[in-house]
């Protein structure tokens, strides 16, 4: 499954403490990591019940790996994988969740002008996303490509909860949110199984819930765009979602330039107006899908977008003049700290 987003890689600092809680027993911090939506996930659980906690990660995980069996692309049976098929020919029944999602992706689409747009799919094939095998396409090929592509031709029965496109070749890619929904979901689960705080994190698509057991905010380090290995800032926020795109996660060099996976929809080559961009909002879902559209917008429209919307802060990366600079909203100021030394 694409991923609209991370990578900056956003690396999640959590300090093991003590959280006094009922009998005043310590809650110990429980920890697992699998292969899930193309990404490592890990879920971070304070806990004082071993076996609740592993009980509570597996059904977790079983949660996230049912979830991408609805929305992938490219796992063949999957809902959306029914869709795409049945464009140009008929709609598709499809359950709440993902009648919902589209629903939620369409509303973000709208929001961000067509710069977060989920009918991207034909062209993610011609650059060779989805398959590993890149190659810079034809303006021609493109060009018959984008003839396909636009939000607005996705079609909703909200009756009849059926989903259609009217073309063949049109295609759906859930890519840029779907992660932060799962995240969501699974975090909003596992606090309704009682645990009292943790974390999961889909490959930078963070959720929170609860509080750290030493009181303190949660803490995101953000790595570096154009230096693998080092931090250039850090985060320090409450219970809530956060997700960042880059032009560096799925990327490939042609003759000296960099070609990456966030097209613009509306040129259908890779966005290059900024470098990779974080946000911080109430869900992961929303997160997640403002990052991928604001990284495509670029800072300046980007930044007026973040700064009209309540709870969600932003900083964004960009290149200018050979060097790298950033731009982040008015509330990013005050959870955001650099780590130091130049750009």
């Amino acid at each position: 499954m694409r991923r609209a987003g991370v990578y900056i890689f956003l690396v999640l600092l959590i300090t093991i403490g003590f959280w006094r809680w009922g009998k005043r027993e310590e809650l110990k911090l429980f920890e697992k990591s699998r292969i899930l939506m193309d990404t490592v996930v890990t879920i971070s659980l304070y806990e004082r019940d071993e076996t609740h906690s592993l009980e509570a990660m597996e059904i977790g995980f079983g949660e996230l790996e049912r979830m991408e069996g609805v929305m992938s692309a490219y796992r063949q049976g999957s809902e959306v994988w029914k869709i795409n098929q049945a464009a140009g020919d008929s709609s598709v029944p499809v359950g709440r969740g993902l009648f919902y999602l589209i629903s939620r992706a369409l509303r973000f689409s709208r929001l961000t002008q067509g710069a977060f747009d989920p009918t991207i799919f034909p062209l993610e094939g011609v650059w060779g996303f989805p398959t590993g095998r890149y190659r810079v396409p034809r303006k021609g090929e493109i060009d018959t490509l984008l003839a396909l592509v636009g939000y607005w031709r996705i079609k909703l029965d909200s009756l009849q909860q059926r989903v259609a496109l009217p073309l063949r070749g049109e295609g759906i890619d859930l890519g840029g949110v779907a992660k932060g929904y799962a995240v969501d979901r699974v975090a909003e689960l596992l606090e309704g199984m009682g645990v009292p705080g943790g974390v999961v994190n889909a490959g930078g698509d963070i959720r929170f819930w609860g509080v750290k057991p030493d009181g303190k905010l949660w803490r995101v380090a953000v790595r570096h765009p154009r230096q693998p290995g080092r931090f250039i800032g850090y985060l320090n926020i409450p219970a809530q979602g956060v997700a960042t795109s880059g032009d560096y996660e799925r990327c490939f060099f042609h003759q000296g330039k960099r070609y990456h996976h966030l097209l613009d929809p509306i040129t259908g080559f890779p966005a290059d107006s900024s470098v990779s961009v974080t946000v911080v909002a109430p869900t992961a879902e929303e997160a997640d899908i403002l990052a991928t559209g604001v990284f495509v917008l670029g800072p300046r429209e980007g930044r007026k977008l973040l700064e009209a919307l309540p709870g969600v802060e932003g900083i964004i990366f960009y290149e200018r003049d050979g060097a790298l600079r950033f731009c982040l909203t008015e509330g990013m100021r005050k959870i955001y700290s650099s780590s130091g030394g130049n750009l």
